[in-house]
């Protein structure tokens, strides 16, 4: 700690000390010659091909390893036992080196209670410095992903793959050990567990107990990886980590990464599921469970958020993806727009018919992949001169993986420095059909004009480069009001007119409305959006599309926007061709852009940007089937909506499902009794000074699907708790027949523990439909240790 090092400096070099390895060129790998390994909370790897550090094209591999207190860094010769240096960049100074063919060097953040041994449960994070940390010496500590891992470290020389007792040989992991039935190897400063496939289907679960022993008389940091080669499936597996005695769910968040893209020969390519998780442990043996839930969790389709390795894939970078059950997905992210310059990408109905197949294949049981109706974007803003404004700084920080609900925030900068961008995306586990909602705040951070950008699109159905429904028909409206119908026309509009005229692909050149009037303030005025795809022509697309503005709200020049004292529309929108390429032809988005009304008074010099300014929603995107012979799932309710729409006899009356969903949505009303409403759908409360709870919600009648019910803020401190299995002894307690009932009993719950306050937050899922006992229309909660003592 004496060293004050607050940053480092060094560089990797070959047999000549003093040159540097050279990078990789330009255009290798279709331009992504550094590529993604895996991403999350925890844990970032990346590796480059192609360096030169010895003389030859593509001599050498570096990889990049980064945790929240670590940098690894690892050199490889692909040729032969060649030497191998990492030198400080002021003084040439050698300060790892090897002439195997494999040099490995690490920094981490260390603080003055674990560089002298008193590290308890409370430690003071101070004195914290950036120190070389050693890393094995007599092995190669690169876990493969698939195999034995020799090719990772060399070929025909002396370093292979660190054993798990190799590992112990790094300062982090001295005086720990893993207990497990299950093969440990090293990883850098991380242990990893090699958990089997397992035999059986996607209703066969894993359950893996395991051991973590701390022999020393510090607290210690405990950094654990869980990887599966060829799972049995993909998209929605779900890694919960438990309580082995009581199931109850610790609350650890287990960042997930997976690959399923092997069209090119690449490294750590193949199938395969890896969860990380990072554990501080008191002295002793703390035992711990992982579940690795497929289609179902405690009865429940399962619902996941994780990392989407592209490794084999012809480009590279972050790509997220959102599963419910194991086998097909629901929705994907690119948040920097590598692909297709928008940030929604594949997007696919639930609970309908595989695509590409004759007849209607599937069942709850065996969810499909179905068709990709295409994607959409969040802010799309295109300056005077053309320029779509990329975001800088872009990051994300996942709130939670699932199983009942997933919660990840994306913010960024536009290049120009001028906006501040947050989107905020969630996932709820479902038994009708798939509802995801997606929030965006956008702050303007300096003056500026308010025509800066002739483009401005807040949200997009559809989207410029990703978007698969050709011509399909539209609709619009308020709650269940259909405005077209209220203007006495034809409740659907067909797009192929609507666009008549309008030019490939100029943003300038777009059909526009307002919105509305009062859409998403106050109660009952969420305004949606409908796209009803034509069966005739897209038999295997068989969702509808939808989104519900259920919250708006804002500032523009300097004035709370909406008004709060008259009702107007507070978003245009438009519809606008997407471009034609590939598969997307004919196809049109649509997106919400500036209010009309602010336009107007900027165009006569009235009106502008002001610091600070802000615009903010929160959307429900939902993809409902079509028709009811597209629906192999179990929602009687959902049958209702489709037979009392009349879809089968005309599939354009789909928006009348979006409508329904509108209106309901809006009927749920939350009564706050104990606690705070932090947002009204779906509900979430944060619990009182007491850590208490109590509230009613109104349920619509006739309403399908799975409300999630989220309270948070439990037990916020600012210390650490002295078990790492310690939870609040919280419950949820139910109003039935007389009684209060435990509500989510033996686990069935998510929980999740906040790391800036150490806070919990609890998510439910009350089914609407299929509770045990039934839901009424008014149902009253109270979160608290013990029962409340009134009936």
């Amino acid at each position: 700690a004496s060293s004050n090092l607050t940053s480092v400096s060094f560089y990797p070099s070959g047999v000549s000390a003093s040159a540097a390895c050279t990078a990789p060129p330009d255009g290798t790998w279709s331009d992504y010659p550094v590529r993604l390994v895996r991403s999350g909370r925890y844990f970032h790897h990346w590796y480059a091909e192609k360096v030169v550090c010895n003389g030859s094209d593509d001599d050498t591999r570096i990889e990049l390893k980064v945790t929240p207190d670590c940098v690894e860094l690892h050199m490889v010769s692909k040729a032969s036992a060649k030497d191998m240096n990492w030198l400080a960049s002021d003084t040439a100074n050698v300060l790892s080196s090897s002439t195997n063919g494999y040099a490995g060097i690490s920094y981490c953040v260390k603080c003055n209670s674990e560089l002298n041994d008193t590290s308890d449960s409370n430690a003071d994070l101070s004195g914290c410095n950036i120190v070389q940390t050693q890393i094995p010496t007599n092995c190669c500590p690169l876990s493969s992903t698939t195999g034995t891992g020799d090719s990772l470290c060399g070929s025909g020389w002396s370093y292979e793959t660190c054993s798990g007792s190799s590992a112990l040989t790094t300062e982090l992991t001295k005086n720990v050990t893993i207990t497990s039935s299950h093969p440990i190897v090293g990883n850098g400063h991380s242990f990893e567990i090699r958990v089997p496939r397992g035999s059986g289907n996607q209703l066969s679960n894993i359950f893996h107990t395991f051991d973590i022993n701390n022999n020393s008389n510090t607290w210690k940091k405990v950094k654990l990886n869980f990887h599966i080669d060829n799972p049995r499936r993909h998209t929605g597996a779900a890694g919960i980590l438990r309580d082995p005695d009581t199931q109850e769910p610790t609350g650890i968040h287990v960042q997930m990464s997976k690959n399923w893209h092997p069209t090119k020969d690449v490294l750590y390519n193949g199938y395969w599921w890896t969860g990380v998780a990072h554990v501080r442990v008191p002295p002793g043996k703390t035992s711990l469970e992982l579940v690795v839930a497929y289609q179902y969790y405690k009865g429940l389709h399962g619902v996941t958020h994780s990392q989407l390795s592209l490794l084999g894939w012809g480009v590279n970078g972050l790509w997220e993806e959102v599963g419910l059950g194991a086998n097909g997905e629901s929705i994907t992210f690119e948040p920097h727009g590598h692909h297709r310059k928008q940030m929604i990408l594949d997007t696919r109905p639930w609970l309908v018919c595989k695509m590409n197949v004759a007849g209607c294949a599937g069942s709850p049981d065996s969810t499909q992949w179905t068709e990709n109706v295409g994607g959409g974007d969040f802010l799309n803003a295109v300056d005077k001169n053309g320029m779509y404004q990329y975001l800088v700084q872009d990051t994300v920080y996942h709130t939670m993986n699932g199983p009942r609900l997933t919660n990840a925030t994306y913010t960024g900068t536009t290049v120009d420095q001028n906006i501040a961008v947050s989107r905020t995306v969630s996932t709820w586990t479902a038994d009708d059909y798939v509802r995801h909602l997606h929030s965006f705040h956008y702050t303007f951070l300096k003056e500026i004009d308010g025509n800066s950008y002739p483009r401005f699109a807040m949200y997009t159905l559809g989207g410029d480069n990703y978007n698969y429904i050709r011509f399909p028909f539209f609709a619009y409206g308020k709650g269940e009001v259909n405005t077209f119908e209220q203007n006495n026309s034809s409740a659907v509009v067909p797009i192929s007119e609507v666009i008549t005229g309008v030019t490939d692909f100029k943003y300038t050149n777009y059909y526009q409305v307002d919105a509305p009037n009062g859409c998403g303030q106050g109660d009952n005025n969420s305004c949606w959006f409908a796209m009803m795809t034509n069966p005739s022509s897209q038999v295997h697309h068989r969702g509808n599309r939808g989104i519900i503005v259920r919250n708006f709200h804002g500032r523009l020049n300097g004035e709370v926007w909406p008004p709060i004292n008259r009702e107007v529309s507070p978003f245009a929108f438009h519809l606008i061709k997407s471009r034609q390429n590939n598969a997307a032809k004919d196809t049109v988005s649509l997106e919400l852009a500036l209010p009309s009304e602010f336009k107007s008074a900027v165009n006569i010099g009235q009106a502008k940007f002001q610091k600070g300014d802000y615009l903010a929603a929160d959307i429900e995107l939902l993809v409902p089937p079509r028709q009811t012979g597209d629906y192999f799932g179990k929602s009687q309710r959902l049958k209702n909506w489709l037979s009392d729409a009349d879809v089968d006899t005309d599939f354009k009356n789909g928006w009348k499902v979006i409508a329904k969903e509108t209106a309901m949505g809006d009927d749920i009303k939350t009564t706050i009794f104990q606690g705070t409403l932090e947002r009204i759908y779906h509900p979430r409360i944060r619990v009182d000074s007491n850590d208490q709870a109590r509230f009613n919600i109104k349920i619509p009648d006739g309403m399908p699907g799975i409300l999630p019910i989220t309270i948070a803020g439990i037990e916020s401190s600012k210390t650490f708790s002295t078990n790492l299995l310690a939870r609040p002894n919280h419950k949820l307690w139910r109003y039935v027949g007389g009684t209060w009932k435990i509500f989510g009993e033996n686990g069935n719950y998510q929980l999740e523990k906040d790391i800036l306050d150490n806070s919990y937050t609890f998510v439910f899922s009350l089914q609407l439909e299929f509770e045990s006992d039934p839901v009424s229309s008014c149902e009253h909660f109270v979160f608290a240790v013990t029962a409340p003592s009134d009936t």
